[in-house]
């Protein structure tokens, strides 16, 4: 069986054995549902293919204009269904925004 794993948004290829925990979770459960072979696994790396085109401030500026808005939109039509408090904040706006907003942008384009 062969497994392809592609992570989300975010900047996944700083942590080399970042889809290893994915490995280790999915061979537990097919092995408990009686697979009897060793999976194989490969991950999709695209941080150099975000890394290699425009991530400058108008980029920038396009992503944090579609963040507000949308934010705005959320806001007004979900309070009733969002998330608990504290799980949306962002530790760090910068790399917050260029791995996430700034991806975002940059695959609208």
């Amino acid at each position: 069986m062969k497994i392809f794993f592609v992570h989300g948004i975010g900047h996944a290829d700083l942590d080399q054995s970042y889809y290893q925990p994915w490995e280790t979770d999915v061979t537990n459960q097919l092995k408990s549902s009686g697979l009897q072979t060793d999976p194989q696994y490969e991950g999709l790396t695209y941080d150099p293919l975000f890394q290699q085109y425009d991530h400058g401030p108008a980029t920038y500026a396009a992503a944090l204009v579609e963040f507000l808005g949308s934010a705005a939109v959320h806001t007004v039509t979900d309070p009733l269904t969002a998330a608990p408090p504290g799980t949306r904040g962002c530790l760090d706006p910068f790399d917050y925004l260029r791995w996430r907003a700034g991806m975002v942008a940059q695959h609208q384009q």
